[in-house]
């Protein structure tokens, strides 16, 4: 069924205009309605986080001083999960850039808890400053860069951070 033009009086400003009969508004008031609409969804978001946030402070925060062993018992939970998540990351990292059974790309050390990503084109500052967070969530996230990351020892990344090469290097 098509719908008919026909003039029509705006329900904010009141002034007529020309258009479908279901219109409630004019143009120019139209887009300060959305406008309206958008900053009330806004701050009706923005409301239930900042609850959200009170709640937790209550629960946690406030809890370090009138319950202070339930709160270090929290912490100490969080920290254990923290650890076990950081470390299965590290080793996906690492199997991704460092085989199935990761090693060194120099030395072939293959002790996990030596092993490092490092920036082939030794750009590791730049990209950290671009990516704003932590090195090893962002590999796991994003997608496989053989050319750009490398899996090697940490004294063969410090030697080649500071000395230009490794040391295994220059003796071949």
């Amino acid at each position: 069924m098509k719908q008919a033009y026909k003039s029509i009086k705006c329900q904010k400003c009141g002034k007529e205009f020309y258009g479908y009969c279901n219109r409630k508004y004019c143009k120019e008031c139209l887009v300060l309605v959305r406008r309206e609409n958008a900053l009330n969804s806004y701050y009706k978001h923005h409301k239930k986080a900042k609850e959200r946030t009170l709640r937790y402070h209550k629960k946690f925060v406030l809890e370090k001083e009138t319950n202070p062993e339930a709160y270090r018992k929290y912490r100490k939970k969080r920290n254990e999960y923290m650890k076990k998540y950081t470390w299965r990351i590290k080793m996906e990292v690492l199997k991704k850039y460092g085989g199935n059974s990761p090693r060194c790309a120099c030395c072939g050390e293959t002790e996990i808890k030596f092993l490092t990503i490092d920036h082939i084109n030794n750009d590791g500052a730049k990209h950290r400053k671009e990516i704003k967070g932590k090195l090893y969530q962002w590999l796991y996230k994003n997608k496989y860069m053989p050319n750009r990351f490398q899996v090697l020892c940490a004294n063969c990344n410090y030697a080649k951070q500071w000395y230009g090469q490794c040391p295994h290097k220059s003796k071949n």
